[in-house]
């Protein structure tokens, strides 16, 4: 059973416009395109990269999701704020929360 739990994917949302004019989701559909890693029954939704920055079929790790969430702020990460792969998760629910969806969703 716990096997299985830890497996098993859970549904993702995220809004594709809003912090900037641009629509990031399209974006990122049309990189994965240009990968050829868009079916997601052979490449996991996050790719690691292997040593020359190709993605592989493994999914990026919690340690390697914090450092690429690190990277991608920088700046704006101010004092003592702990960004980690949880803040991704957090970060969702947030979003939900905000727009008054249903705890049954």
């Amino acid at each position: 059973r716990a096997f299985h739990l830890r497996h098993m994917f859970l549904p993702i949302c995220s809004p594709a416009k809003g912090v900037t004019d641009d629509n990031w989701g399209l974006q990122w559909l049309r990189i994965r395109d240009a990968l050829q890693i868009s079916d997601l029954k052979h490449f996991p939704l996050m790719p690691a990269p292997d040593k020359s920055l190709e993605p592989t079929r493994r999914p990026v790790s919690t340690q390697e999701t914090k450092m690429w969430i690190q990277h991608l702020l920088g700046d704006c990460i101010t004092g003592g704020q702990k960004l980690t792969s949880h803040s991704c998760k957090c970060t969702c629910l947030s979003f939900l929360a905000k727009r008054g969806v249903s705890i049954a969703v």
